[in-house]
């Protein structure tokens, strides 16, 4: 692919760029963001920037940013838009301030853009709305979502709504979802 990276360092900080894009114009990222190294990690604060997946341009207009050290993985303001579709992720501090747990908030996220990256011959689409919790990056790596879907379909095969919930756990290894129409 067409690729072109810039990163003008000093001292801890970093300007990071990458502009890249597929032949076919499907995949695209403009990427911009100022990295700071941290005693134990980094912290990245990005600048506005955009991907395009599947011919649809998302945006990340606000300056969030992410931090990861040691011991915490944190978000402030890290959105991504595209039209009325929205991917929010945030920090949820749990009781005696620990930060290791991330929020994926959705909404109206059409699911086929996104699945179809991962699945291969199984077209799952509809219209994505919930939470996505990301827990404990460091020892025991876990992840539960509660979405609704809308217009939910497999392999053309219509659902209409469910309500889907998923989770998974690294220390067994398992997936495990459940949905109900």
């Amino acid at each position: 692919p067409n690729s072109a990276i810039n990163i003008v360092s000093h001292d801890d900080n970093s300007d990071f760029s990458i502009k890249t894009a597929s032949s076919n114009n499907f995949y695209e990222a403009d990427l911009n963001a100022k990295i700071t190294t941290l005693v134990d990690g980094v912290k990245i604060k990005f600048n506005p920037s955009s991907f395009i997946l599947n011919e649809k341009k998302w945006n990340l207009d606000k300056q969030g940013e992410i931090r990861i050290t040691r011991n915490e993985v944190s978000a402030k303001e890290v959105k991504f838009t595209q039209g009325f579709q929205e991917i929010v992720i945030e920090t949820n501090e749990e009781e005696g301030g620990n930060v290791s747990t991330l929020l994926v908030k959705l909404r109206n996220v059409v699911l086929g853009d996104i699945t179809n990256i991962f699945t291969n011959g199984t077209n799952l689409e509809g219209i994505a709305t919930g939470t996505i919790e990301l827990n404990d990056f460091y020892n025991k790596f876990n992840a539960t979502s509660s979405l609704s879907v809308e217009q939910f379909r497999i392999d053309d095969d219509s659902l209409g709504l469910i309500q889907l919930n998923a989770n998974y756990d690294s220390k067994t290894g398992q997936f495990k979802t459940k949905f109900k129409s």
